[in-house]
């Protein structure tokens, strides 16, 4: 064997082995980013949400919240930046600007939201509409076998959510917390359409003596975990005295199945 071609095969090895390490090192380092990613999602004070890199928790122990504490949060208000502030939690939760020395309170409306990660994450913007187009929502209520002499929520919600550069549209509908209610049940149901095919995301059906129901909106719209897929959060707001009920929602794609899977909740 020429001494050329010893050279070649030597470099070749030292190529591989270089490239094996690389690849090694970059992705053991991916896999520990990940498993070690924080996440706090505050949805006002009726639901705060944390993620330790292994899983989602509502937050509920006061000692839990302490480590919350003084940090800093993106915080927002109407789907818009208000700044980044340290929020202090006391039975509710309160907003500072300015450094120790120097905190000033600031006032926000009761649904803000505020987000903290060890990655940058913000909330994307859309547009709540009244539903013009019924069919998809008579077929859903179809196949609940509900018929529904009118609803108090019928609003549709249009965003491009698994990143193929098309809107799906979100549907919220419910016929709970009327005015007059003829009927003797309640019905709080979302869906997703998207070209033409019908993804149930929550459903809650129950006779009008158990429950009085809730209406359901869309509170955020956001990447949490940097896939390019949007995750989205609804809530449900029931009677005044009760807390908002907020969920959690991914749409996962599992052996070309698509559905949508609860991350967390506040229920």
């Amino acid at each position: 064997m020429s001494k050329n071609k010893k050279i070649m095969i030597v470099m070749l090895i030292v190529l591989a082995v270089y490239a094996l390490i690389m690849f090694l090192v970059l992705g053991g380092t991916k896999k520990f980013k990940k498993s070690n990613t924080q996440i706090t999602i505050i949805m006002g004070d009726n639901a705060t949400f944390t993620y330790n890199g292994s899983f989602w928790t509502y937050v509920e122990l006061e000692t839990t919240f302490s480590k919350l504490n003084w940090l800093k949060y993106d915080v927002y208000e109407n789907n818009e930046l208000l700044g980044n502030y340290s929020m202090w939690h006391n039975d509710k939760w309160y907003i500072f600007d300015g450094d120790e020395e120097n905190r000033k309170p600031v006032t926000v409306t009761e649904d803000f939201i505020a987000l903290r990660a060890d990655h940058s994450i913000k909330l994307t913007p859309f547009e709540s509409n009244k539903i013009t187009d019924y069919s998809y929502v008579n077929a859903v209520l179809d196949s609940y076998g509900i018929q529904a002499s009118y609803l108090t929520v019928d609003q549709v919600v249009s965003i491009d959510i698994d990143n193929d550069s098309k809107d799906e549209n979100i549907y919220f509908i419910s016929n709970s917390l009327p005015m007059d209610n003829p009927e003797n049940f309640n019905f709080t149901i979302v869906f997703m359409e998207k070209q033409g095919e019908i993804y149930h995301i929550y459903a809650d059906i129950q006779e009008m003596e158990n429950s009085d129901g809730c209406k359901p909106f869309m509170r955020a719209v956001l990447d949490y975990d940097l896939d390019g897929e949007q995750e989205i959060i609804f809530a449900c707001g029931g009677l005044s005295a009760r807390k908002e009920k907020d969920y959690i929602y991914k749409f996962n794609h599992n052996n070309s199945v698509d559905e949508f899977k609860l991350i967390v909740s506040n229920q």
